[in-house]
């Protein structure tokens, strides 16, 4: 008669642990790897900085070559004026950089990209862009989530100063939002002297190849064959 009566309360005290456990939440996959809960992980752990890397992103165009680019895409000089870095989705930190066109070289109406994901619209997480000033998001940057400061690199190692002016080969819209032509291929950073550039990306890259050997890196023999 013990027996029996331990069983049962045994199969009972079962009975409640597996309900227990069914109505606890379960733990998603996203849950898991999204940046508060690592930042929640490392602060337990003690930690007040965390490092994480970027998302892998297949940059459409990354062949291109410049005649191309230039034929599809708007050539601009623009400098960083206000970025602002936030969790973008739940498991990237996004950083939106405002640029200020400094000399719109080559200007070709927006195009559509069908392989592309669409634009967000990002203008909400800095000031009002003015007519001579777009946005453009990129994944990487650095947060502070529960006195923990995350700090997530681009993949593809893009990242843009304040007040440095770059060329940028990009497709953007009346709203203000941009994209790039060809991902880091299509950006380069404009020297100190106003006249050197050089490659953010791959400089084996078509684009970076072909602008050293036809243009010498130099802004002013790509602007003669640009704005034509």
């Amino acid at each position: 008669m013990l027996k029996l009566i331990l069983v049962i309360a045994g199969l009972s005290l079962l009975g409640v642990g597996l309900t227990a456990s069914l109505k606890a939440p379960q733990e998603t996959w996203q849950d898991k790897v999204s940046i508060e809960s690592r930042a929640n992980k490392a602060k337990a752990e003690g930690k007040t900085n965390l490092t994480i890397p970027g998302p892998l992103v297949d940059y459409p165009g990354m062949g291109m070559n410049v005649d191309d680019a230039l034929k599809k895409y708007s050539a601009v000089v623009a400098e960083v004026v206000e970025s602002n870095a936030y969790i973008g989705d739940a498991d990237v930190i996004t950083t939106a950089y405002k640029f200020r066109i400094v000399e719109a070289v080559s200007k070709k109406d927006a195009i559509f990209c069908d392989m592309c994901p669409p634009l967000r619209d990002a203008s909400a997480r800095l000031h009002s862009v003015l007519s001579n000033e777009f946005i453009l998001e990129l994944s990487g940057g650095t947060i502070l989530v529960n006195g923990v400061e995350v700090t997530m690199f681009n993949a593809s190692g893009l990242k843009f100063e304040s007040g440095k002016r770059y060329l940028l080969f990009l497709s953007y819209t009346p709203g203000g939002m941009a994209r790039l032509a060809a991902g880091p291929s299509g950006v380069f950073r404009v020297r100190d002297d106003e006249e050197s550039i050089e490659p953010v990306g791959n400089p084996a890259r078509p684009i970076p190849s072909q602008v050293a050997v036809r243009f010498s890196n130099k802004l002013s023999k790509f602007k003669e064959v640009a704005k034509y």
